[in-house]
């Protein structure tokens, strides 16, 4: 087992509340979903964006390093009878199919190797939820690595004309909020017909 996997499948494996929820942008922001179809969860950890997808009609994939967090999402899905299909693999060799998915999210995941063919993975008319950290947070939650962590406006520079944003936020480092949406970046963006 890779280190990074162990990681991952101990910290899941302790016992973890049942109120999984789905990031705050996607909550926040659910109205500009299209109407059902295909959807992506990267590096969805217990799932919370994937549940609260499937529940709205999508069908899902679900993509994480931890055999553990899938087989507990996996679970979740049989009881409530949600279309879930589980991926284990790393964000880093997923290869999502060109012009597959209707919708992508990703919260508090950060590989920029991904962001390019996870763009092309998106179908024209499809949205683009992204909220991670960025690296001039005003708290101490999250990485602190630069590897990690976005640039201010980062994320933008990789949306070319075939995008339309949507929603963006970057809170100030100044601000005196020491919330989780205090700390990232947070994006909706649709990908133009």
């Amino acid at each position: 087992m890779i280190p990074k996997q162990q990681k991952w499948d101990q910290y899941y494996q302790q016992p973890v509340a049942d109120n999984v929820q789905p990031c705050k942008l996607l909550q926040n922001m659910a109205k500009c979903l299209p109407k059902g179809g295909k959807a992506l969860d990267l590096a969805c950890g217990l799932g919370g964006n994937a549940r609260f997808l499937a529940g709205q009609g999508f069908d899902v994939a679900a993509v994480d390093f931890s055999i553990i967090a899938l087989e507990k999402l996996q679970a979740y899905a049989k009881q409530k009878q949600l279309t879930i299909n589980t991926i284990h693999s790393s964000a880093e060799d997923y290869l999502p199919k060109p012009a597959y998915f209707d919708v992508i999210v990703i919260s508090y995941f950060l590989d920029r190797s991904c962001i390019e063919p996870l763009l092309a993975s998106l179908a024209p008319g499809g949205m683009l939820y992204y909220q991670t950290f960025y690296a001039e947070k005003s708290s101490q939650i999250g990485s602190n690595n630069p590897d990690y962590v976005l640039k201010v406006n980062e994320l933008l520079e990789y949306l070319d004309n075939t995008f339309t944003v949507r929603f963006y936020q970057q809170t100030a480092p100044c601000e005196p909020d020491d919330s989780v949406a205090a700390s990232c970046m947070m994006l909706v963006a649709e990908k133009n017909a």
